[in-house]
């Protein structure tokens, strides 16, 4: 993949599917390997929403390098510990040869913000983390990659076209990303 400014932005969705049954082609683990080795950056919010929500969503799979509890994921043992070390090496910041982050400073008053809030509104009871990802994809101008086919995916096209977006901002699915390392 041709990363414009060499940093990336991950939802929480994509590398909690990296130990699921939606990797099951390994897509996920090829992306993420083909990152790692062109020497990405993971693109995070100065605030460290991001990080808490890779924390709160990940922190269990990591330490026990189980699959989701949706279903159990077909693979070799070996496929599971790569793909367990692969996952600590981009979410956790202490583990030796961790990938490093960009933090972008988040304004929920600015333009930007303002014309994203417009378009992802968050359901009742749930955080806007979504509106992060997008944000710190948007104002350093590179892919945001999600499976949150629902929101994020849905609206993109309109995501995009927001004034403000820097060149090189994109959103783009595991799969759509993966087919193009």
């Amino acid at each position: 993949m041709t990363i414009p400014c060499g940093h990336v932005a991950i939802d929480a969705n994509v590398f909690e599917h990296l130990l699921g049954p939606e990797n099951t082609c390994g897509h996920i683990t090829t992306l993420l390997t083909a990152l790692t080795k062109n020497k990405a950056s993971l693109v995070v919010d100065d605030k460290k929403r991001i990080e808490g929500e890779y924390k709160k969503r990940l922190s269990k799979r990591i330490k026990s390098g189980s699959p989701r509890e949706s279903g159990k994921r077909p693979g070799k043992a070996a496929d599971k510990v790569r793909e367990t070390s692969l996952l600590k090496l981009w979410v956790m910041r202490t583990v030796p040869g961790a990938i490093p982050r960009v933090r972008v400073a988040v304004n929920h008053g600015d333009p930007l913000m303002e014309q994203i809030k417009g378009k992802l509104r968050p359901r009742r009871g749930e955080p806007s983390t979504d509106r992060i990802f997008v944000y710190v994809a948007l104002r350093q101008g590179c892919p945001l990659i999600s499976n949150d086919a629902r929101d994020i995916i849905k609206k993109r096209d309109a995501l995009l076209e927001i004034k403000g977006a820097k060149k090189g901002s994109d959103i783009l699915t595991s799969k759509e990303a993966a087919a193009r390392v």
